[in-house]
């Protein structure tokens, strides 16, 4: 714990104030605080008893470097390196900072000599031995220079870092410095991993070449960290994931945007297709962008056009290397059909476009039904995105609407058509002629079939799938046709080659292919609407249409919009025939069907994407007005709690005529399960959601800096803090992009992370934080970790606790263990649903409960969580005494927990086995409820008891043992409270038991929401 050992030193140094080896411990364990000043002041000391020891002065030059003092930490550094000196001791690193420093003062010169000793290596400029020279004469001699000049424009046309570099060796050896810097400039674009001796030799040439500023800036990028850190990576090493994080949010910080770079990726890097390609030619063969530098993301197994593959203006990256990600914070302009990784935030300064990937047919995002685990990296890049392009408006509408960021992103949208569709609508005779060839169609009297289906199966489902596969295209090869097949490579596999089917190469670009193709056969593929513009006979094939909508989901069948299907085999090949002999019109696909979703494929809408990405052309751009409404963004983890049902009470409460929602949850939270489904959906339906987008991004100091936090829970200082919160500002981001919200929300307060995004948003926002119940106490009993959420509501606006007394608790304990302001300890009610608690009531008793209420004997419900401040044991007891005094009862326990072994073990040892019936959690527990004669809660301390408002919103008899929270609620009704303890429980019960409903509560349930509505909307800074 850096804190106390920095406030023991400080006691020990005053003990010994001459001991420089206590004072430089005293410095390190202030650093490690932030605390500035006061390492200074330890470090001074300890050089004033040790004035050679050169670690000392390194030390106090990065703690004047962190303060912004660099004349003062030039000279620490200076002096420091001359004493290691003297004592052979290794300084490279403190070399590479008195470089910075000097750099960042603008001494250039001074920052060269610096930067040339802090290399752990000198790079060698060429190796006579391995890499001979490519001449040996004279570099006055024309002819020599014509071979180097060769070799020169050869390099930089070569994806080979290596090859490029030799090349460079051969002009620095001839001081041609120029061209060198050209070769070596190159080299550093293609080198997928880091090479600080590229940087270095890059610093060597501008040094030659006179520019010491452009020296410098080199020299600084020979190592990825630039800023002084201090922290050891070694614990890091082995996660890779956190490796990449700090290498991209490093170059993020650091190096500067490059105007004239253009960064595209296609299906994660897979293929160098669709969208993306039909843009990049558009701008390749602009000579107005012929200064562009195209990059180009690619896999190892990815397939490159011939053509592209020596381009001196066309580079390749491998997706997730050290290049890739240099570009991706450095590109000013970024196109992608997908997404980017979760760690991409992108910087002001950047332009993103987004061009998807087809018009759905298939249910996208929250259609698909599966939550919002799958599409929340879709959501995210889409909130990262400047620029969205559509086909049509059936495409804008599910894309911003069905991944829930209609009115939250920032992006421009138009509707342009596709530019891959380019392809199929301006491909000349030549092209065609050329497609032909390579597909082997050598019979030009024979009309082209493509059959190119979805591919639905995975590798344990081939054998159904490959069957009727090769069935199907062995009935198409009867007809009088040329039959091309192209889907999934493992569909292509199972195709035996006698088959006289023509399997499409994967380097055939798939909308090239379409200008060749006479008769389309598809499913549900968004292929159909890119051949629609050709105006050809379509049928889709949808023999399994009933199970794929049941399955994945469809927006709309093929004969809903009047695209012809066959369901069957037989009718596929009758289908295909008629088309053949030009006897089909049913497949020709209709004039309003194409002007629909294909009105604006005509050839130009790479031109109208290109002007509007990169010329702000706003022709086609869709304005929409977004209503004046106030924005919240909320996270709840949506666990099984009263919480959540608190949550969902509270967002059906809100107008979204008035309110704009966002709901933010944790995919550790919502996973597949039917239960995790069923909260989701409980929300209402105008409410948005996202999930959180994946592993925290963040640089290796500031990963250092949470971990030290969520060990210590405390801050070490106000600098400290400072940090912490900007490292979170940066996560907030990264998840909601420029999305502007007037009040954030954390609900569920338990949560670190959360409460630590949501401090961190933007200033102009309102913050507010639930406490739900007695804070103090969850932090001592429950959950250690909550001291550390403690520290940061100060970065609140207001404290919610859930009700007045609960108010008054948390802020007499609070204001004692931390710095936060008493007005913003605010009483916030929890809201009730009275119609949805009225209707799930009325639902039928699951049958296994039926028995529990078919006789006399009265049954008493509780519900809640089976964990140790709920205290159902106490109540086993209390029922347990009540019985073998004579009396007649039974208990229903509904919900789970980490006690439920201990409680049904309980259970046996009272002999109440006929008595008690541990239900579980049920997704509806209020017929339960409903059904029950009595409500009990034995809780030993709570927030503001949910389940208690809502057995008084169904009238229920209630008893409840005596805490602030419960009786808080039953303040009109205090007879429904009894003494917290086993005898008190009794007591209660027998009460219920002799006397003739008169435990059930007045309660004005219409009054209480309004009120509850009225409470949150003041805590949020708004009105009603």
């Amino acid at each position: 714990m850096w804190p106390e050992a920095a406030d023991r030193y400080a006691i020990d140094c005053e003990d010994s104030p001459w001991n420089g080896e206590l004072h430089f411990r005293a410095g390190r364990a202030n650093e490690r605080c932030y605390r500035w000043n006061a390492a200074v002041a330890h470090y001074e000391e300890a050089i004033s008893s040790q004035p050679a020891l050169w670690r000392n002065h390194f030390r106090l030059g990065f703690v004047k470097e962190r303060l912004g003092d660099f004349p003062a930490a030039e000279k620490s550094y200076a002096y420091g390196l001359d004493c290691s000196a003297v004592n052979n001791e290794p300084a490279r690193y403190w070399a590479y900072r008195l470089g910075v420093v000097k750099e960042a003062q603008g001494d250039f010169e001074g920052a060269l000599a610096a930067y040339s000793t802090s290399l752990d290596y000198v790079p060698a400029v060429a190796n006579a031995e391995n890499e001979p020279a490519l001449t040996t004469f004279s570099q006055d001699t024309a002819y020599e220079m014509q071979i180097l000049q060769r070799a020169r424009s050869a390099a930089l046309r070569s994806r080979d870092a290596d090859q490029i570099q030799k090349i460079a060796a051969e002009f620095e050896n001839r001081e041609l410095w120029a061209d060198a810097l050209a070769c070596l400039n190159a080299a550093a674009d293609r080198k997928q991993s880091f090479d600080a001796s590229i940087y270095f030799r890059i610093a060597k040439a501008y040094q030659a070449l006179n520019q010491p500023e452009a020296a410098a800036k080199a020299y600084r990028m020979t190592r990825i960290s630039v800023s002084p850190r201090g922290i050891d990576n070694e614990k890091y090493k082995k996660d890779a994931g956190l490796q990449r994080n700090f290498q991209y949010s490093e170059m993020s910080q650091h190096l500067p945007i490059r105007k004239n770079v253009i960064l595209y990726e296609s299906f994660f890097g897979k293929q160098i297709t669709c969208n993306p390609y039909a843009l990049f030619r558009e701008i390749y063969n602009d000579q107005d962008y012929a200064h562009f530098l195209h990059v180009w993301v690619t896999t190892p197994d990815t397939a490159i056009p011939k053509w592209m593959r020596h381009r001196e203006n066309i580079l390749f990256v491998q997706r997730g290397s050290h290049l890739y990600l240099r570009f991706l914070a450095t590109a000013k302009y970024l196109v992608n059909n997908v997404t980017f990784q979760a760690m991409f935030s992108r910087r002001q300064g950047q332009r993103y476009l987004n061009t998807w990937h087809g018009t759905p047919m298939k249910t996208l995002g929250k259609d698909i039904q599966t939550g919002v685990v799958e599409h929340r990296n879709v959501t995210r890049n889409f909130l990262h995105a400047t620029h969205i392009i559509t086909p049509n408006e059936h495409t804008r509408r599910v894309l911003l609407e069905r991944y829930d960021v209609e009115g939250l992103g920032t992006a421009k949208v138009a509707i342009t058509g596709y530019p891959r569709i380019d392809f199929t609508l301006n491909a000349s005779p030549n092209r065609v002629e050329d497609l032909r060839e390579a597909l082997g169609l050598v019979d030009r009297s024979k009309k082209v079939v493509l059959y190119a289906p979805t591919w639905r199966g995975s590798s344990s489902e081939q054998h159904f799938d490959s069957e009727r596969l090769v069935s199907d295209l062995q009935a198409l090869a009867g007809l009088d046709c040329a039959v091309l097949f192209q889907g999934h490579h493992l569909s292509a596999s199972f195709i035996p080659d006698s088959l006289p089917v023509h399997v499409v190469n994967e380097e055939i670009n798939t909308n090239e292919l379409l200008s060749v193709v006479d008769i389309l056969i598809t499913d549900y593929s968004s292929i159909v609407f890119d051949f629609l513009p050709t105006q050809k006979p379509v049928i889709c094939y949808t023999y399994d249409l009933d199970a794929y909508k049941a399955e994945r989901g469809l927006y709309f069948s093929p004969s809903d919009i009047g695209i012809y299907e066959a369901r069957s085999q037989t009718a596929l090949v009758e289908a295909v025939r008629r088309s053949l002999a030009g006897d089909g019109p049913e497949t020709v696909p209709s004039n309003s069907l194409i002007e629909e979703y294909c009105g604006h494929e005509d050839g130009r809408a790479s031109a109208r994407t290109k002007k509007f990405f990169l010329e702000d052309e706003t022709e086609c751009l869709i304005t929409s007005k977004i209503p004046n409404k106030r924005r919240f963004l909320f996270h709840h983890s949506m666990l099984p709690n009263g919480i959540t049902s608190s949550l969902i009470n509270l967002l059906n409460s809100l107008d979204p005529a008035e309110n704009d929602v966002t709901v933010v949850v944790p995919v550790e939270g919502v996973d597949h399960t039917k239960a995790g489904l069923s909260r989701i959906a409980a929300l209402p339906n105008y409410v948005r959601l996202v999930a959180d987008g994946g592993r925290q991004v963040a640089n290796i100091e500031e990963k250092w800096l949470i971990d030290c936090f969520n060990r210590w829970n405390v801050f070490a200082s106000e600098e400290h803090r400072r940090h912490y919160v900007e490292s979170f500002a940066k996560e907030y981001k990264r998840l909601f992009g420029d999305s502007h919200f007037d009040v954030v929300v954390e609900f569920e307060g338990y949560s670190r992370y959360w409460t630590s995004v949501l401090a961190a948003a933007p200033a102009a926002t309102k913050k507010v934080i639930y406490l739900h119940n007695e804070m103090e106490a969850e932090w001592q009993i429950r959950f250690p970790y909550l001291r550390g959420v403690f520290e940061l509501y100060d970065e609140f606006d207001a404290l919610a606790s859930v009700s007045p007394a609960l108010s008054e608790l948390n802020q007499a304990a609070l204001t004692r263990i931390v710095n936060v302001e008493v007005d913003k300890f605010l009483p916030v009610i929890n809201q009730i649903d009275i119609q949805g608690t009225l209707a799930r009531a009325a639902e039928p008793l699951d049958e296994d409960l039926v028995e529990w209420f078919e006789y006399d004997t009265p049954t008493f419900v509780t519900m809640g969580r089976l964990s140790k401040e709920k205290d159902q044991a106490k109540l086993l007891h209390a029922l347990a005494r009540v019985i073998k005094e004579g009396h007649q009862a039974r208990l229903l326990v509904l919900g789970e927990g980490p006690l439920r072994a201990d409680l049904e073990e309980l259970r046996a040892e009272l002999n109440l086995d006929r008595a008690v019936y541990f239900a579980g959690l049920r997704e509806n527990p209020f017929p339960a409820l409903s059904a029950s004669d009595c409500f009990v809660l034995p809780s030993n301390h709570e927030g503001q008891p949910m389940v208690l408002l809502e057995a008084m919103i169904l009238g229920k008899e209630i008893l409840a043992t005596d805490i602030p929270g419960s009786r808080q609620v039953l303040s009109d009704n205090l007879e429904c409270l009894c003494q917290n303890s086993v005898d008190g429980l009794a007591d209660g019960i027998k009460k219920v038991l002799q006397s003739d409903r008169q435990h059930v509560p007045d309660f004005d349930v219409e009054r209480y929401a309004k009120e509850a509505l009225e409470a949150f909307l003041g805590a949020a800074g708004t009105t009603p």
